[in-house]
């Protein structure tokens, strides 16, 4: 099981100016399916919790390391799907910062994030 804690954000430098892509911090989500993941910044970048395209899930809501806030907890059948927008067209340099706790490695490698 993969818990990704508190919030998932990205900086991107487009063109002169910075913009600052989504901020989930997972806080007063209530478990239902088809849950919607607000977008802090305000920007709109909303996600909808899924285990497939055409199935709707709902989040696994897990507490946080010492009292940090929620998480959820990505098992290999749930992802978070954030429609794409202009502004995730990059032309530049991006930082993703997020919390990520792993019960178990159970294959070489895992996808955290994925465009597409």
């Amino acid at each position: 099981m993969l818990a990704a804690m508190l919030a998932a954000t990205a900086l991107a430098k487009a063109t002169s100016r910075t913009v600052w892509s989504p901020i989930y911090n997972f806080e007063g989500l209530s478990g239902i399916v088809g849950e919607t993941v607000v977008d802090q910044t305000g920007n709109g970048h909303n996600g909808i919790c899924r285990q497939d395209q055409n199935t709707l899930r709902a989040p696994t809501i897990v507490s946080g390391p010492n009292g940090l806030g929620k998480a959820l907890s990505f098992d290999g059948n749930f992802y978070v799907q954030i429609p794409n927008a202009p502004d995730f067209n990059l032309t530049s340099n991006i930082t993703v910062a997020a919390w990520i706790s792993v019960d178990a490695l159970t294959q070489d490698w895992q996808t955290y994030f994925l465009p597409g």
